[in-house]
């Protein structure tokens, strides 16, 4: 695994040097894999951007479609001997995409509607805490669901917070849960990005939570990451479930009951790649539950992506389904009868596709709090 905490080389640099190379990281590419075009390749890419800095070809919409063709997996970093990060080169290159008004309808509707709901899917704003009030108090640990999760996997929430209550440990929610502004900012929309960090981390402030937990690791990686480098504080620890839920467990805080199970596990691009988890859930599941993880060929730093990127699945959905469902084949491989992730968009994007093919997804709260007996 690679040490991504060097200091890296500018991004006029890394994009010279990418477009230069031999291109080797096109293997691990899951964009390239399914589309088999030399310009999608992550040399090719940083080819377009060097073209178009040097005036070869001009930046209109035709030649800066090819940006949206990034997952932001940074697999292709795990090769690179340069440290190159092609996710932000894209992400700067869509800003300037975003700026001269080139975005395609799609990029332009998840902003408007985000803008509007403040939220990825509106009933996570309006219900996020209903569902859920008679396993919350006054606590100065905030679960922050995400939109998703919220949304769309409510049985994933519950399930963190039955092991909460299990361990006795209290956590609250926010009212009205908002969008953390990933989105926003992976589509090049860095201001209105910065407005939702902001509104979000003084709604934070103000509620005097010194802990945040989440089920989503790009909600987690947005306030470590990208609010510090906004600026913005939020004065707050943060940890995704899976963290959390391992140190409660170290401290014997949850009476987890072994059940034997076999299932495969994919690491989400954002808990591994971008923050390093990758011991965390499978120690939650093997050692602490005694569930056998039958591996896929790809896994922990050199895991496969899901396809879930924003820039891929909101512009490119076919593009990001075909990248699902090679992960699904990989997992079907592994004869195991569950797939088990800790992300909310993996799981929208293998769910359908693992289902069709007889393959279970679940969160891995659900697997532990089902070690609870308490998950119906």
């Amino acid at each position: 695994m690679k040490d991504n905490k060097k200091q890296p080389l500018g991004l006029e640099i890394q994009t010279r040097i990418c477009a230069l190379d031999a291109d080797m990281c096109r293997f691990l590419c899951p964009v390239a894999a399914v589309e088999k075009r030399e310009t999608v390749t992550p040399g090719g890419k940083n080819t377009r951007v060097l073209d178009i800095a040097r005036g070869h070809v001009p930046f209109d919409r035709e030649t800066s479609e090819v940006f949206y063709h990034c997952s932001g997996c940074r697999a292709c970093t795990e090769w690179c001997p340069n440290d190159v990060d092609l996710p932000v080169i894209m992400e700067q290159q869509l800003k300037k995409v975003n700026e001269k008004g080139l975005a395609p309808p799609e990029s332009a509707s998840l902003r408007n509607r985000l803008l509007r709901d403040r939220s990825l899917h509106r009933p996570a704003r309006e219900n996020s805490i209903q569902a859920f009030r008679s396993l919350l108090s006054d606590s100065p640990v905030l679960y922050f669901a995400g939109c998703s999760t919220a949304a769309l996997y409510p049985q994933a929430a519950l399930a963190f917070l039955q092991l909460m209550d299990a361990a006795a440990a209290g956590v609250s929610m926010l009212p009205g849960e908002e969008c953390c502004g990933q989105p926003l900012a992976v589509l090049g929309y860095s201001e209105e990005a910065r407005e939702f960090a902001s509104a979000l981390a003084e709604r934070v402030r103000e509620g005097g939570y010194r802990t945040i937990v989440s089920s989503c690791p790009e909600c987690v990686y947005m306030f470590k990451e990208r609010y510090a480098g906004m600026g913005i504080e939020l004065g707050a620890e943060v940890k995704h479930v899976s963290e959390y839920l391992t140190g409660l467990a170290a401290q014997g805080r949850l009476d987890l009951q072994p059940k034997p199970d076999t299932v495969t596990y994919h690491d989400p691009c954002y808990l591994g790649r971008y923050l390093g988890l990758y011991e965390e859930p499978r120690e939650l599941l093997s050692r602490d539950v005694g569930i056998t993880i039958a591996e896929m060929d790809r896994k922990a730093h050199l895991s496969s992506c899901c396809g879930g990127g924003f820039a891929t699945s909101t512009v490119l959905p076919r593009v990001a389904t075909q990248i699902a469902e090679k992960r699904v084949d990989e997992a079907k491989k592994t004869g195991a009868g569950i797939l088990v992730t800790a992300c909310p968009h993996c799981r929208e994007m293998l769910g359908p596709i693992a289902g069709e093919k007889g393959l279970a997804v679940k969160d891995i709260s659900e697997m532990l709090a089902d070690r609870l007996k308490i998950s119906d």
